[in-house]
């Protein structure tokens, strides 16, 4: 795993949790080899980008449908 040297600001968080989630959080952390709060650190940075790329999918889908047709009508001019 490649080591990250910039420092972050943590905050500290207390919150209610499921035991079961919990649980599952520590076996992730345990199968990585970090430590549980990485683990959190590491999911929630996960959820949120996959969160902001199902947000931006309808611009990404937009601009491969736009290379596409510009791609088309170029290979047509070619011809």
């Amino acid at each position: 795993m490649a080591t990250y040297n910039k420092k972050i600001e943590l905050k500290r968080v207390n919150v209610n949790l499921p035991a079961n989630l919990v649980q599952r959080v520590e076996d992730y952390a345990l199968s990585l080899g970090v430590n549980t709060t990485n683990a959190y650190i590491i999911l929630l940075n996960q959820a949120l980008d996959y969160k902001d790329t199902l947000n931006n999918l309808p611009v990404l889908l937009d601009l491969i449908s736009e290379y596409k047709t510009s791609t088309l009508e170029n290979e047509k001019e070619r011809k």
